[in-house]
């Protein structure tokens, strides 16, 4: 509506901005667009909006129609809040009593003005925030200050024990009313109404209550005070990040309040900060920090299996130690059993899956996820239920079940979003996509990738599935744009690559392996577990692709391992890689075996786009390995991956198929090789003798004579050694001829 009235395109923190003031009040919306054309557009950057006089004059006119008393009591009302209860305005506003407040308010309901608030007895709230804010700016400043100090000092008077229920209200009213009331109020109870908002999720609210806190500290030296700010702000932050460079302030300040306890021997308060949930993958020391607490704690405590499971997953993303991190995950789902504790079990048990993934062990990967998503569910824990799940999916996609995973992925997605997690969010879309790609459903891969990009804008991981999905993979210039997208988060490279080494293989064209290769290994500035797993593969690909038998042999045996899976994140599956090395090798059995089996795989986990890529290899090996011979074993290969590519719009791939088809088509018939010595034609005419054809008949279907055909039998008895054309019948169908065409 604001493109339409005004003819430019806002932004979109502009149009939340507009939303927020006006609620989508068309008749608001047409006002504020047309004031703001009076002021220079709506192109101008703008942080708040004033109520146009438009607006005010339609609100005016409804509050004029109420008597003095209602919009005296109403006016108080703002001042307390969009919502309100019956009391508070009853001992504001002097000089009336309930059953004179209670008539007001049903004036004020009835004018439409406010709503009663359902299931909520006694609670009200303005119809709309433009009326609220025009009865706020009735009053003066000083006199907004001094309602907001009694509204302060009621509520501590009404609700006394339960006042943190009201910890808002009163954060609210403090920072309002700072001037008098002082900072040690808005401090309290900014500091409050943030862990209220935390424990319910309400991450935004409870963002602005601690930030409102550390901007009212004048004094940042740290103390008990702020360290609780900065470890309410560190937890807060951490489910918005989506990069290093938004990861890393809320780091800092955990880090911050876990240095400043372990300096005041707060043992508790230290072990709470280092077990609280960091997005591993996009910062630095979180391994250093979990060893630190470790030594605060009793060796096999509880505590200290809670800190070892966090160690696990820092010893993956940080220092690719996977030996380590499954050591330190079995050692605290050890505790946890003793202790009984299945939250903990539910935990350590999710972070020894990745591990025993990248440990080429991915069945038993399946095995522990689904035991820690048993337990997970049974007692409710939402961060194994995302984190299990979605590595389970990734597992499962590695060994063939994109179906399975689907489900999984699903499951961990909804979890994510109970947790308000973006980067879980973002990261489950990632998997789901690539289960749509690997079965060649590029739409729904398509739309999946979008609403990644819609919940982390600037996330690198959908970065890289959109150059998986939609990168021109013939357009080097596009590749370096992408590339150019990248800050320092290892898992972007990780997927970009892979789509990388995936246009060189496709194209041909070794300068994207290169560019591949730059990004992987140095581009992100550090490397993580995955990286590593990944740039193993990579190489192995790399030197499939270059024709490198040296370094092909080198990452041949250590590639076997991973017979029988798909190369996540790449479209490979192990064995169409492992053939083709074998093929660069000159190991052509070997590569023969690894083509079949990778066929195998890609049938059974219905891996579309995979399959017909090694019907096409193994087709070009057989013609080189061949010469003449096993032509029709690589037509029909090249006919079956053809047909697959056509159904999948893969148009390079059909190209590649139709010039292999050409070479066949190129080549020379081979002369067939018939028993006993006979010809084509004696072939042909014993076919005929075992069906049952008479001597005149042979000769009319073969157009030849009679005494040719007479010829033709005299050498078929002789060579075959049959006495009569029975012998010749039973010969036939012994040696597989009776229904064989030339």
């Amino acid at each position: 509506m604001i493109q339409a009235t005004s003819g430019a395109q806002p932004n979109q923190e502009f149009v939340e901005l507009v939303h927020s003031r006006t609620e989508g009040n068309p008749l608001f919306i047409s006002e504020v667009v047309r004031m703001l054309e009076q002021e220079g557009g709506v192109a101008q950057e703008r942080s708040d909006l004033r109520i146009p006089e438009g607006v005010r004059e339609v609100i005016g006119r409804r509050l004029n129609r109420l008597t003095e008393q209602c919009n005296q009591e109403l006016t108080v009302a703002s001042v307390i809040g969009r919502e309100f209860e019956f009391d508070p305005p009853v001992r504001l506003v002097e000089g009336v009593s309930e059953d004179g407040l209670l008539e007001s308010l049903e004036e004020a309901v009835s004018a439409r003005v406010i709503e009663e608030i359902l299931r909520s007895v006694g609670r009200y709230q303005f119809t709309h925030a433009l009326i609220r804010q025009t009865l706020m700016d009735e009053l003066s400043a000083t006199r907004r200050v001094r309602l907001s100090v009694r509204i302060i000092e009621m509520i501590e008077e009404l609700y006394g024990d339960g006042i943190e229920a009201h910890a808002a209200e009163l954060a609210y009213h403090a920072a309002e009313a700072e001037a008098l009331v002082g900072p040690d109020k808005l401090l309290h109870y900014s500091i409050m109404a943030g862990g209220r908002a935390l424990e319910s999720f309400a991450l935004e609210d409870a963002l602005g209550h601690f930030q409102r806190a550390l901007d009212a500290r004048e004094d940042q030296t740290m103390d008990d005070q702020l360290a609780t700010i900065k470890f309410g702000l560190g937890r807060v932050m951490i489910p918005t990040v989506g990069t290093p460079s938004e990861a890393q302030p809320a780091w800092d300040a955990l880090s911050q309040a876990f240095d400043y306890y372990v300096e005041q021997g707060g043992v508790e308060k230290a072990v709470n900060v280092a077990t609280h949930p960091v997005p591993l993958a996009l910062v630095t020391g979180v391994a250093d920090l979990q060893t630190r607490a470790l030594k605060l704690v009793p060796k096999d405590s509880l505590r200290a299996g809670y800190l070892l499971y966090r160690l696990a997953g820092a010893l993956i993303y940080e220092l690719s130690d996977f030996e380590g991190a499954l050591a330190a995950a079995t050692e605290a789902t050890t505790i946890a059993r003793r202790e009984n504790d299945e939250f903990l079990e539910a935990r350590s048990l999710s972070n020894s899956i990745s591990p025993l993934l990248i440990d080429h062990r991915p069945y038993e990967a399946i095995d522990v996820s689904l035991k820690s998503i048993e337990i997970a569910q049974r007692i409710g824990d939402l961060r194994s239920l995302q984190s299990s799940p979605w590595v389970l999916a990734q597992a499962l996609l590695t060994v063939g079940e994109p179906d399975r995973a689907k489900a999984y992925v699903d499951s961990a997605f909804q979890a994510a979003e109970k947790l308000h997690d973006r980067v879980f969010q973002t990261s489950q879309l990632l998997v789901g996509a690539y289960c749509a790609a690997y079965q060649g459903d590029w739409s729904k891969a398509g739309e999946l990738a979008h609403r990644s990009e819609e919940i982390l804008p600037n996330r690198e991981l959908s970065l890289g599935l959109e150059a998986e999905i939609s990168l021109d993979s013939n357009d080097v210039e596009a590749a370096e744009r992408l590339i150019d997208k990248l800050s320092s988060d290892p898992n972007a490279t990780i997927h970009v690559s892979a789509r990388l080494i995936r246009a060189a293989y496709e194209t041909g064209n070794n300068t994207y392996m290169d560019l591949g290769e730059a990004i992987l290994i140095s581009g992100s500035g550090r490397t993580n577990g995955l990286q590593s797993f990944w740039i193993e593969h990579y190489a192995a690909i790399s030197a499939a692709l270059r024709n490198d038998a040296a370094t092909g042999a080198d990452h041949y045996s250590a590639l076997a391992r991973d017979k029988g899976t798909i190369l996540y994140p790449s479209l490979f599956c192990a064995d169409h890689i492992l053939g083709l090395l074998a093929h660069v090798m000159g190991n052509l059995d070997a590569a023969q075996t690894h083509f079949e089996d990778a066929i195998t795989f890609c049938r059974k986990a219905n891996y579309r786009p995979e399959l017909p890529w090694t019907l096409y290899d193994y087709a070009d090996m057989i013609i080189q390995r061949s010469g003449s011979g096993g032509l029709s074993k690589a037509r029909e290969l090249s006919d079956e991956a053809d047909r697959i590519a056509s159904n999948l719009s893969m148009a390079r791939l059909h190209e590649k198929v139709v010039a292999l088809k050409e070479q066949l088509d190129a080549r020379p018939s081979p002369k067939p090789e018939y028993p006993d010595g006979m010809t084509g034609r004696e072939v042909e005419v014993l076919r005929l003798i075992a069906s049952g054809r008479t001597n005149q008949r042979i000769a009319d279907e073969l157009v030849i004579s009679l005494n040719t055909v007479l010829r033709h039998v005299s050498n078929i008895f002789g060579k075959t050694g049959s006495a009569n054309r029975a012998d010749a019948t039973m010969y036939a169908a012994r040696k597989g001829l009776a229904s064989l065409e030339e």
